[in-house]
């Protein structure tokens, strides 16, 4: 999964937090940052990383050893990147999380309730994640920051933003006020829980009636492939989808399916299992 730097937001239901935590912790390491740089240092000017057509789903010649630069044998050549790049130690990235879970954030992480954006770079010099938020009046909760996400996403290298919820369900639709994208964002990523399908509309939805009207279905009427992929095309807020949960035979069976009915890049697998594949 390709996360570009600066703003990305995650909509959808069936693991958003887990994402978040996962990507957060992920993209401080550096790893995603260095492997740019040397993907932009070749010699050729052309990306060694990810550099299929999608960029999401890059072939296995993008994502594993690659042909040398005269046109050698992987298996007696160093790839070109190597060859020809000048190679930085990887460093830790900046990510601020703006979300409306604390718990998945690691413990060691700072939580900066209404900061000055002082205060988020002076956490940041110290911790490469820090969550920013605010406390919803009404329920007590960790809320969406009142501070600009333009003024969050310049002082770091990636910002996630949790931008709707889901009420621990597998599936939702949305309501006319959400999800709240920032304008900044340049990846909307689309995450379904696949335990969803096959459940009554009613038990697995979050805003079950709206998921069944754009289903042309009751809210009775069992979840299946098609309603899923048809409410994501149908609301079309994303432009990348990530099918979680996804760990026996049966649902790759379905994620596939689904995979198949979608117009956007499709990443499916386990965030618990840490395994995915792109079906799309």
């Amino acid at each position: 999964m390709h996360i570009p730097r600066k703003t990305t937001a995650i909509i959808g239901s069936g693991g958003k937090s887990t994402l978040l935590r996962a990507l957060a912790e992920e993209l401080a390491t550096g790893r995603a940052a260095s492997a740019e740089f040397v993907a932009a240092e070749t010699a050729t000017g052309k990306p060694q990383v990810g550099t299929s057509p999608n960029e999401d789903c890059p072939t296995e010649e993008a994502a594993g050893d690659k042909p040398s630069v005269d046109g050698g044998e992987p298996s007696t050549r160093r790839p070109a990147a190597k060859e020809n790049a000048i190679v930085k130690a990887p460093r830790r990235a900046h990510v601020i999380v703006a979300t409306s879970t604390k718990m998945f954030v690691p413990d060691w992480c700072p939580v900066l309730l209404d900061p000055t954006i002082d205060e988020v770079r002076l956490a940041l010099s110290t911790h490469p994640i820090v969550c920013v938020g605010r406390i919803h009046g009404p329920t007590g909760k960790i809320d969406a920051p009142s501070m600009a996400f333009s003024e969050l996403e310049a002082a770091a290298d990636y910002l996630l933003v949790e931008a709707d919820g889901a009420k621990m369900l597998p599936l939702k639709a949305h309501a006319e006020h959400e999800p709240v994208i920032p304008e900044c964002a340049k990846r909307t990523v689309w995450v379904v829980g696949i335990d969803g399908v096959g459940s009554p509309i009613s038990q697995a939805c979050h805003r079950a009636e709206r998921f069944a009207q754009l289903a042309d279905a009751s809210s009775t009427d069992a979840v299946t492939t098609e309603m899923v992929a048809h409410v994501l095309e149908a609301e079309g807020l994303h432009d990348m989808v990530l099918i979680n949960k996804v760990e026996s035979d049966n649902d790759w069976r379905v994620a596939e399916r689904i995979a198949a009915l979608c117009t956007t890049p499709v990443v499916a697998g386990s965030l618990w299992r840490k395994e995915f594949r792109c079906l799309r």
